[in-house]
């Protein structure tokens, strides 16, 4: 599927699964080939997180996966204004299970300073993506309620 104004480089595709353990289990080995072939080309791969539940049981296979994190630099799409370590941030539920442990390995581990608030925080995060370039994988996230 091709969207009037995307670039070459950029596609749509579905993919659909029988259980939630399925798409965890796909997602996670397709991640970790774009990381391989990313890191093979180009030396790094760069990452978007998102926040949520099934992000989080990816995020959670990840962390047994062996992989080149020295090589991974990652960021965040979304985050709550709330204290740097609020349960209820992204970043603390990405580092709990995963990212704490991929930083000792030598990811780059990129948060959101919201605690700074929207705005300080918005213009201190255009800072660190000021020239970061493309980004070879973006998550997104579809809650229950469809948010």
């Amino acid at each position: 599927m091709r969207f009037e104004g995307m670039t070459a480089s950029q596609s749509v595709r579905w993919h659909l699964y029988p259980t939630v353990s399925d798409l965890v289990e796909r997602t996670t080995a397709a991640m970790l080939r774009l990381a391989e072939d990313a890191i093979r080309v180009r030396g790094e791969f760069l990452l978007v997180l998102a926040g949520g539940t099934t992000p989080q049981r990816i995020y959670q296979h990840l962390s047994h996966a062996a992989a080149d994190w020295a090589h991974w630099k990652i960021y965040f799409g979304d985050e709550r204004c709330l204290d740097a370590g609020h349960p209820d941030r992204n970043s603390v539920m990405a580092s709990s299970v995963w990212l704490a442990d991929a930083k000792r390995q030598g990811a780059h581990v990129f948060p959101i300073p919201a605690e700074q608030g929207p705005d300080q925080g918005a213009a201190a995060y255009r800072a660190v993506l000021k020239n970061v370039g493309t980004f070879d994988l973006v998550l997104l996230g579809l809650g229950e309620d469809g948010h």
